[in-house]
């Protein structure tokens, strides 16, 4: 796919969701580390669920003010990327979908996601959809949380950085989809600001 041949030009540190910085200050792998808050991320809690397909499965929840969001991430099986495409860093890649559940509340995750977003306007007339489904890269496993946002391999961590492609042609957008089984945290991170208003009005409809 060519937009996986753009990743080549992400250098041998990727793991940072809002820049190429590198801080460690997460736990040894194994140990639940604290969940660590930055202004271009929103963090929320994961719960495994079943799968019998060899797919990552989790519902999802972010609650605040006494509403709560709920949606369903399932993530497929990853395929190590071919050289052309992920050059020596080893990546892999594969496909996914967020999934609406029923009786969610998602307004106040989605001013927090315009915001850690950069989005310049909020999504109007909003048509709830069952499925989102995306393409994903693996940036990174076993990484640690850094206090400034991004994520390092040193010192080792439970956290899976991922970047998710959504959308198709003019309307595809990108941003970053983080999580840690152990601690039971997910996070979505900003890319980019140019994508805040498509990231955010394809979310809108399934979270």
């Amino acid at each position: 796919m060519v937009r996986f041949a753009l990743l080549c030009c992400l250098g041998a540190v990727v793991f940072d969701a809002t820049g190429c910085r590198r801080h460690s200050n997460a736990q040894k792998v194994g140990s639940v580390e604290p969940y660590i808050s930055d202004p271009n991320s929103v963090g929320f809690d994961i719960s495994q669920l079943p799968s019998n397909d060899g797919s990552r499965r989790w519902l999802a929840t972010y609650s605040y003010q006494n509403k709560t969001a709920k949606f369903t991430i399932e993530i497929g099986p990853p395929v190590p990327m071919d050289s052309e495409a992920g050059g020596s860093l080893n990546m892999s890649s594969g496909t996914g979908a967020i999934l609406s559940v029923v009786d969610s509340d998602n307004s106040t995750m989605l001013v927090a996601l315009a915001k850690a977003l950069e989005a310049k306007h909020a999504p109007a007339h909003v048509e709830r959809a069952s499925r989102l489904p995306f393409t994903y890269v693996i940036l990174g496993e076993n990484n640690s949380q850094a206090s400034g946002g991004g994520f390092s391999v040193k010192p080792p961590g439970n956290w899976t950085a991922m970047k998710i492609f959504i959308g198709e042609g003019d309307d595809e957008a990108e941003v970053f989809l983080n999580f840690n089984p152990v601690s039971r945290k997910g996070q979505f991170s900003e890319k980019d600001i140019d994508y805040g208003d498509t990231v955010l009005a394809k979310l809108a409809t399934v979270l």
